[in-house]
């Protein structure tokens, strides 16, 4: 679905194609909740659908109960996206409930649906005992170090997820010191984005020292956070013992001349190109 923290359009659509049977209802229809919910009571039922796009429909807490309330005994769909929808912490509630019991669906897209601390603590405890998802966005929902706590330490017992987008949600040092301490002992994430939240030194330094650690992780997105020369060179001597990390965006930080350089010394430790200062491409 993404990679690095950025949702791909053109990845979600050769994922559509493949699927094949797919119903794709985002951008200009605008269902709101009538129409979720007439849409609802169909996917109870229905065994063909496996794709279901529902991006940008003006759907709130209503629409998405009706939906959480099919996924709960809907047995064929296995990826869903809402991303930019109004489904609030209700909302994401009524999706956590469902995480709980379904077993099948295996990437779940709630970008931009101001779910907030409340519903990202929500969904943390489906996390904890589902084992179906390996892919989860819920990028720009404003779930603070609160959110991010609860998060992480679902992240710590959860077996399935390989990435996850937690991009543009106002983390700062206290949420992504939590998330460092789960990815110590997190051995499936591959991918983790963190792009665009206000992690500074404290907690790069933090997550540099998971990193000499974990052995999963191949791509992470840091880029447009508060992080300076101390928090590169932490992640500079992180990279030259972990030598699986083929991507980590770095750019538009605080980091000046003193960092970069020890970012790119680090480097010289492997022959694997790491893509340091850019964001990730789609």
């Amino acid at each position: 679905m993404f990679t690095c923290g950025k949702l791909s359009r053109r990845g979600w659509q050769k994922k559509v194609t493949d699927a094949g049977n797919a119903l794709i209802l985002s951008g200009e229809m605008k269902i709101g909740d009538n129409g979720a919910k007439k849409l609802a009571s169909i996917l109870i039922s229905d065994t063909n659908i496996k794709v279901i796009d529902l991006g940008s429909n003006k759907i709130g807490n209503k629409g998405a109960n009706a939906i959480a309330e099919a996924l709960k005994v809907n047995t064929t769909i296995i990826d869903i996206n809402l991303d930019n929808n109004k489904i609030g912490k209700k909302g994401a509630n009524a999706f956590a409930e469902a995480l709980k019991v379904n077993a099948n669906i295996k990437e779940i897209a709630l970008m931009s649906n101001y779910i907030c601390n409340e519903g990202a603590n929500a969904i943390a405890e489906a996390l904890k005992v589902n084992t179906s998802i390996k892919e989860i966005c819920i990028s720009f929902n404003n779930i603070g170090d609160d959110g991010a706590n609860a998060i992480a330490e679902a992240l710590k017992v959860n077996t399935s997820i390989t990435n996850i987008a937690l991009n543009g949600n106002n983390i700062g040092d206290e949420g992504a010191n939590a998330i460092a301490e789960a990815l110590k002992v997190n051995t499936v994430i591959t991918n983790i984005a963190l792009n665009g939240n206000n992690i500074g030194n404290e907690g790069a330094n933090a997550i540099a020292e998971a990193l000499k650690v974990n052995t999963a992780i191949t791509c992470i997105a840091l880029y447009c956070n508060n992080i300076g020369n101390e928090g590169a060179n932490a992640i500079a001597e992180a990279l030259k013992v972990n030598t699986n990390i083929k991507e980590i965006a770095l750019g538009f930080n605080k980091i000046g001349n003193e960092g970069a350089n020890t970012i790119a010394e680090s480097q010289h430790s492997h022959n694997k190109y790491r893509d340091l200062f850019n964001a990730p491409s789609i």
